[in-house]
């Protein structure tokens, strides 16, 4: 029987408040009958079920769906905060603790918040922790092939990056500037594998691959345009400048910016790039 997980068990035991639900080893939980009534069920009757501990930390079954199971990632709302920790809503009748100690600064009441559920050995109860990295796995070029669809959950924001989660529980990336409107913590996002770096890193784009070198090329001259038709960038300036500004890498600024070149709408030279009107 596993705890924070659904589990097939069978109806063992019928008592006055409930039921007694086993597994195929004999371990037993107890079903209370609010979630049941118990005049409905019949012995040895197979039943899927939750299994997580009460507030006195007693396993306990039931038919209501979690928002997360042990070992997911889950955007949750925090409920109560006290000087022990924080609850969150699970979707079920229990609450989901997050223990003072994992916290990453305060929580407050309201706040969605993501978490990582698991099931702690030391006091056999589920917890929740908003510490994330410690469960992110570094992506294997052979799970993401170039331009391989994929779901993803932002879990952090910086100046120039989105980090994500993706399908499996891996890092990826994308470059903010490819955001038409500012991203949002726990948002769920589709995009698609652009490079798999040799230093293992996945980076991503929103953009369906046949379409993001248009793209990205456009995005560059419009962005030329938006400052009013000068940038002091070109071809030697550094792959962090080009990034945070054009969201793309050196080679592929490099690519872009020639076939702007050749279509005759930008020119470049030592001190930066023109529009051509």
């Amino acid at each position: 029987m596993e705890i924070g997980n659904y589990n097939e068990l069978y109806v063992s035991r019928i008592v006055e408040n409930g039921a007694y639900l086993a597994d195929e080893q004999g371990n037993e939980v107890f079903f209370p009958g609010n979630y049941f009534p118990p005049t409905d069920l019949v012995i040895d009757q197979k039943m899927r079920v939750f299994v997580y501990c009460d507030s006195k930390d007693r396993p306990v079954a039931t038919t209501e769906t979690p928002k997360a199971i042990v070992n997911q990632f889950a955007v949750l709302k925090v409920k109560d905060v006290c000087n022990i920790g924080a609850f969150l809503d699970w979707g079920i009748t229990k609450d989901l603790f997050v223990p003072h100690g994992q916290m990453i600064g305060a929580m407050r009441v309201g706040q969605e918040v993501i978490v990582r559920v698991l099931f702690d050995d030391r006091s056999k109860r589920m917890v929740a922790t908003p510490r994330l990295r410690p469960f992110l796995k570094k992506p294997k070029p052979e799970d993401f092939f170039h331009a391989r669809k994929v779901e993803c959950l932002i879990y952090e924001i910086k100046d120039n990056c989105v980090h994500l989660i993706t399908e499996g529980d891996c890092s990826a990336m994308i470059y903010l500037s490819e955001f038409r409107k500012p991203p949002q913590l726990g948002e769920k996002v589709v995009a698609f594998v652009r490079e798999f770096t040799p230093e293992g890193k996945l980076t991503l784009t929103l953009a369906p691959m046949g379409m993001t070198r248009v793209l990205f090329r456009d995005a560059i001259y419009d962005k030329l345009v938006s400052v009013g038709g000068f940038l002091p960038i070109n071809d030697s300036s550094s792959s962090d400048e080009i990034a945070e500004t054009f969201g793309v890498s050196k080679r592929t600024f490099k690519k872009l910016a020639g076939n702007l070149m050749k279509a005759g709408k930008m020119k470049m030279n030592a001190e930066g790039i023109w529009q051509v009107k």
